[in-house]
Parts: C-alpha cells; structure tokens; sequence
C-alpha cells in the first residue's frame, strides 16, 4: 500500500471519529460526570503498528496519531460530560508475519464497550476496523 492511501485513510479515521463527536445529544442534568476513557491493543503482531485514536466532548476533540511501539499498548484520558471516543490501527510496510493479530479494546471507566479484531494480511499488513463508542 502506498504512503499517500495510507495518509488518507488514517485521515478517514480521524474525520470519522471527529464526527462521531458531534452525534453526542445534550447532558439533561446541570452537572456532568467524569469519566475514564481507555483505549488498550493486544496481540501477536510483531510489525510497525500506528494507531489513531479520538476523544473528548462537544467542547474539545483530540485527535491523535500513536506509534505503538509494543503491544500490550494502553492509553487512558480523563473527561467531563458527554464524550466520544474512537481507535483504528494499521501498518502498510509489510514488517509483520501473516496471521498475526492484534486485539483493539475500549473502556468507559474499566468496562469493556467496544472491542475489534484484526489479523495480518499474506504482505504481514494489518488494519482494524474502526470502532466507536459515545455515551454520557
């Protein structure tokens, strides 16, 4: 896979994710809950993994590109309010092994609420389906 397919589809990731930010309705009550977001990837593959991860509120969406240097990879932010958050990962340098797989998690304060898995093309590339999750 060239750079140039790589770049937009990690910009698809980060647009789809942005605007699963925007979907979030409005908080009834006048104080919002704060919540631990976690974002965790497991598994086997030994190649060069770029993860995207997205997060925050109405008020403040990050956006994040990580280079998972190895697994398990965990990254864990704290927000207030409603929130959204979504991670997809791929490498398109073929530096992993076929059938190698790796295990995407998300958690809103230490429930599990999303999971996805990939595994490793016959090239040794991998991507993840995105996953999003959004809540109050």
């Amino acid at each position: 896979m060239n750079k140039t397919i790589i770049r937009k589809i990690t910009f698809g990731f980060i647009c789809l994710s942005a605007l699963a930010m925007f979907a979030i309705s409005c908080r009834d009550d006048n104080e919002p809950a704060n919540h631990t977001l976690k974002f965790e990837i497991k598994g086997n593959y030994t190649g060069n993994l770029k993860a995207t991860i997205t997060y925050g509120s109405m008020d403040n969406v990050n956006a994040e590109a990580e280079d998972v240097e190895k697994l398990t990879w965990t990254k864990s932010v704290d927000v207030k309010g409603e929130y959204a958050m979504g991670i997809g990962a791929m490498t398109w340098d073929k530096s992993g092994k076929k059938g190698e797989k790796i295990t995407i998690k998300m958690y809103v304060d230490g429930k599990e609420v999303k999971s996805t898995t990939a595994t490793a093309d016959n090239d040794g590339d991998i991507m993840s389906n995105l996953i999003q999750y959004s809540g109050k």
